[in-house]
């Protein structure tokens, strides 16, 4: 039996704040800010934590374990920056598979396109899930709003 979201006062106040303006959101102290109004760091810092409550809902309500979403920061090769990096636990558990190698079958190891590739239909699947949690669920739909102001707002700082 899923368990009811509760979405968290941040997300209530954010979408409070949406339906009275489109690009302002309200903290939970209940001060307005104007999404326009927003540094880099701090849109990405909202982006982190929308995108964290929203995995955290659709992980609640998803139909199969294996379209469990989780959050890692990664060093890529080559670089001493890390990245953010969200990805369902399916995806996940096929990219650990291909990449445990040993000596015998190291022929066999095709990276990271083999693996998108293998994982298509599941990606389908969970692009259906999604949505159909995000029809069922308000608190998830106002979190993707909220997402996508902010990630407007991203792209606008980035000069795109």
């Amino acid at each position: 039996m899923r368990k009811p979201v509760k979405p968290t006062l941040f997300i209530a106040a954010l979408a409070a704040a949406l339906t009275a303006a489109s690009v302002a959101y309200a903290q939970e102290d209940g001060e307005v800010i104007q999404i326009a109004d927003l540094t880099r760091a701090e849109v990405n810092s909202y982006i982190r934590e929308a995108e964290d409550q929203m995995y955290a809902i659709y992980n609640q309500h998803n139909i199969d374990d294996s379209f469990d979403i989780a959050c890692r920061k990664e060093k890529p090769t080559g670089s001493n920056i890390s990245v953010r990096i969200c990805e369902p636990r399916f995806y996940t558990e096929v990219n650990l598979g291909k990449n445990r190698t040993d000596g015998e079958n190291l022929q066999d190891f095709q990276g990271g396109f083999a693996v998108r590739s293998l994982v298509a239909p599941e990606y389908e699947k969970l692009e259906d899930d999604m949505k159909r949690v995000a029809s069922e669920v308000p608190a998830m739909r106002e979190i993707m709003q909220i997402l996508s102001q902010l990630k407007a707002r991203q792209k606008q700082l980035a000069g795109n």
